[in-house]
């Protein structure tokens, strides 16, 4: 590993102990918990058309008015591969009290992997081969210190699902080609996009000058509120083509903020993810 990475994992320890606590204040988190193949009495329902007659518990239904179907808790565990984008787009904040969107990123990953692996699923970094277990933690926060690819790489096994996260400010049309592929493979995908809360609102006024990440790039506005508007509907747009790309192909798209709290967006991310599969 370079001195880069070695130098960031000293960082991740703070990262892996604020996913942990995050994870931990998440309640109303209960595994799998959803009906399919297992062995373990989940709970009854009313029988509806389509039911195999031999799922039909004749003594449960003779205490009810209705015919009742006894459901089995979903065992299978589901392979999740993770990937956190790391452009330099995402080390920026627009206040110092805010975490910057790569922070923010890296503690939501590990947070979510964290609570999936606690379901009995598998979880690995993009690409890798899973395995489960809470010492897998260790195995993504180090993937988080070396970086990730530009893009996921669009192989993954099929069956599997994934989660990406980042900011997405690229646009909508560069992210079809990789989605596309991966939904090819038939994989099921979550997007989890992170934004300051200054790109989405445009809160700036007056003379401003405005600066690339690499700072090539400058733009010297007169008057910052003039654009405001033409600025936040952009925003807007581009936000929803990347929900229409992620709903065509049958994934979810979640928007957070980073002045907003991490839990929010962990528990909505879990959420989906906890929905009956549909990879």
């Amino acid at each position: 590993m370079t001195a880069e990475v070695h130098a960031l994992a000293d960082t991740l320890p703070p990262l892996l102990m604020a996913a942990k606590r995050i994870a931990g204040s998440v309640i109303g988190v209960h595994g799998r918990r959803r009906a399919g193949p297992g062995d373990s009495f989940w709970q009854y329902r009313a029988a509806r058309a389509g039911d195999c007659v031999r799922q039909i518990d004749w003594r449960q239904s003779a205490r009810s008015q209705h015919l009742q179907v006894r459901e089995t808790e979903w065992t299978t565990a589901q392979t999740v591969h993770l990937w956190c984008d790391d452009s330099p787009t995402l080390d920026w904040r627009s206040m110092p009290r805010l975490p910057s969107k790569s922070e923010r990123a890296k503690v939501l990953a590990l947070a979510i992997s964290l609570l999936l692996l606690r379901g009995g699923e598998r979880v690995c970094p993009f690409g890798a081969d899973p395995i489960g277990g809470e010492r897998q933690l260790d195995r993504l926060a180090l993937a988080l210190a070396a970086g990730a690819k530009p893009t996921p790489s669009p192989v993954v096994t099929a069956g599997h699902g994934v989660v990406l996260i980042s900011d997405f400010l690229a646009p909508a049309d560069q992210w079809r080609t990789t989605l596309k592929a991966l939904f090819r493979q038939g994989v099921v995908g979550h997007l989890l996009q992170v934004l300051d809360p200054a790109e989405e609102t445009f809160p700036y006024a007056g003379h401003i000058d405005f600066h690339g990440i690499d700072r090539r790039i400058s733009v010297a506005v007169g008057r910052a509120q003039d654009v405001g508007q033409a600025y936040r509907e952009r925003m807007r747009d581009h936000c929803q083509d990347l929900t229409r790309l992620a709903q065509s192909l049958g994934w979810t798209h979640l928007i957070h903020r980073t002045d907003h709290p991490p839990q929010t967006a962990l528990l909505a991310l879990y959420a989906r993810l906890s929905e009956r599969p549909r990879w």
